[in-house]
């Protein structure tokens, strides 16, 4: 459903991402967009990699609170690095609970209460009130604060930059036991398979990404010639089929490329040497 006329008007702060866009919102009118035989509803980020069944995750009991979230091991490990502007700025907009603020990506709406609670005027209105620096993310926990039961890092695992040795032993030891085979792998920040190499679960992303119309325009994304054939070098490696794309994807299929591809480049499909002479074709 299109749901953009809903904010017709309404100033939604996105300035300080290049990258966000005001639908990062949309996901907040959930409960008024499904009818209410639904109770329960998962709200998923798409840059996730779902690698286990999700059934368990809607056995989640919510009782009577609003909703099931991942806890923002990625962002709260910043609150407790020397000289970082995030804990004072979770602190300014009321939340001072520092180990309770949760990432806007796994989101699991207890619907009726949501419906019971707020009205949609309402939820609108926090949402366009102030210059969220971390926008629905923000608005979530503004409105969830007290009223959320904490899901298992497995159901939204992000790697580690370097700086989740900053959390507190309990949550570094929560987020390092279910990052081992997470159920669903979340590519949050720029580490995408799409931009980035050796993105851990990568190939896992490419041979779902292999059977969807998407190929080609998320192969077509990838920036670096390197990279593009270090993509289309692996893929054939691990056996997965290669479907040729408009893209572009069969020019960097099964060869070497040397060259740069805006000045024109040579395809070699066999490199051997002979007699000690290297040989191109």
């Amino acid at each position: 459903a299109d749901v953009s006329h809903i904010f017709d008007g309404q100033d939604l702060y996105t300035e300080n991402r290049e990258s966000f866009r005001r639908e990062a919102y949309f996901r907040l009118v959930t409960p008024w967009i499904l009818t209410e035989d639904y109770k329960t509803a998962l709200y998923l980020d798409g840059d996730m990699l779902i690698r286990k069944d999700i059934t368990p995750l809607f056995e989640t009991e919510l009782g009577d609170n609003l909703l099931g979230a991942v806890k923002d091991y990625w962002g709260i490990c910043n609150c407790y690095m020397p000289h970082d502007p995030r804990r004072a700025y979770r602190i300014s907009i009321g939340l001072d609970d520092i180990d309770t603020y949760v990432i806007s990506a796994t989101l699991l709406f207890n619907l009726s209460k949501w419906r019971k609670q707020f009205s949609l005027e309402e939820v609108i209105r926090v949402c366009a009130s102030k210059k969220w620096q971390q926008h629905d993310q923000d608005v979530v926990n503004i409105l969830c604060h007290g009223s959320t039961v904490f899901l298992s890092a497995t159901w939204g695992m992000i790697e580690d930059y370097g700086n989740n040795r900053f959390l507190p032993e309990y949550m570094y030891k929560e987020v390092q036991e279910n990052g081992v085979d997470p159920a669903i792998a979340h590519f949050g920040g720029e580490r995408k398979p799409y931009r980035k190499k050796h993105v851990r679960y990568d190939m896992e992303f490419w041979k779902c990404a292999m059977d969807t119309p998407y190929m080609g325009s998320l192969f077509g994304r990838i920036k670096s010639t390197e990279h593009r054939y270090y993509l289309a070098h692996v893929l054939d490696r691990e056996g997965i089929e290669h479907v040729p794309s408009k893209d572009g994807t069969d020019l960097y299929y099964k060869g070497v490329l040397l060259g740069k591809e805006k000045y024109g480049f040579q395809k070699y499909k066999v490199i051997q040497i002979r007699d000690n002479v290297l040989h191109l074709e």
